[in-house]
């Protein structure tokens, strides 16, 4: 795996999916009601709007651009987007506390981890089979280049995407 200007397009995702991995342990492993829950919770989300612009402004147009039916892959993941977000919003109007906000959140958790799981096991390597790897890596730097420019947690307020 490439470090910083070597990293690829797919590099620069996994390492996000990595870190919201790590998020959702953390988030797993806290006890009901502990004061840390909401901060993970929103540090979580503010990653996964990240993640979502990030792959919108990057991933999705290679995706069309490279891969068979790529329209359509690209769709879907978008979907999977959009149902992403609604949870989010959900989740942001809900206090811990509340008794919905533990289902939405574990029915939330899954839906994120079969999304990576989804891109890794098949469009990933798709993707490494189709694209150059000179093109995945000017892709990767056009990512961070966006990162730079627009602040690597900055973002819509909650609620907003």
């Amino acid at each position: 795996m490439g470090r910083g200007g070597d990293r690829t397009l797919i590099e620069e995702i996994t390492g996000i999916h990595r870190e919201l991995r790590e998020l959702l342990l953390r988030i797993d492993t806290l006890p009901f009601g502990d004061e840390r829950f909401r901060g993970l919770v929103d540090q979580a989300i503010t990653v996964l709007r990240r993640h979502a612009r990030l792959e919108r402004a990057h991933l999705f147009p290679a995706v069309r651009a490279h891969l068979v039916r790529g329209e359509a892959l690209a769709e879907r993941e978008l979907a999977d987007h959009a149902r992403i977000e609604r949870a989010l919003t959900g989740l942001t109007r809900l206090a811990p506390t509340d008794p919905v906000f533990a289902p939405r959140l574990d029915a939330l958790m899954q839906t994120v981890r079969c999304h990576f799981a989804r891109q890794e096991e098949h469009l990933f390597p798709r993707l490494r089979d189709m694209v150059p790897a000179w093109r995945l890596r000017a892709l990767g730097d056009e990512a961070r280049r966006s990162e730079r420019t627009y602040g690597r947690l900055a973002g819509p307020p909650l609620g907003v995407l």
